[in-house]
């Protein structure tokens, strides 16, 4: 493995800590939402009374409505991710995994 890439992936690694990458795709996450969202509209249908067949208009607006939460999360999420391996990354310059060197001195005996 090059330099460059275990630099990489140890910024990948160092991010995935804090900002961990989504596990889905934005449609994994808008159908997850939207799903949540139906079957909470079916408890409180059974435990309030409420027809939700009835009120087509609304079931369809609250499932797309979650639907889209679940695509922003998304979104927010693989933004925070990215900005925390960009960070991390430059926190790993180049300059900072090479030892220090030191200047060759006029006296290497250390006499003065």
């Amino acid at each position: 493995m090059t330099m460059e890439k275990a630099r990489r992936q140890e910024a990948r690694n160092a991010a995935a800590l804090y900002a961990p990458s989504p596990n889905g795709s934005m449609l994994t996450h808008a159908i997850v939402g939207s799903s949540i969202a139906v079957m909470l509209m079916f408890a409180i249908a059974g435990f309030y009374g409420v027809d939700f067949l009835r009120l087509p208009i609304l079931a369809v607006g609250l499932a797309l409505a979650a639907g889209l939460a679940g695509v922003v999360t998304n979104r927010v999420r693989t933004g925070r991710n990215r900005r925390a391996v960009e960070s991390e990354y430059q926190s790993r310059s180049v300059w900072t995994e090479l030892p220090l060197s030191r200047e060759p001195s006029s006296n290497p005996q250390g006499v003065e």
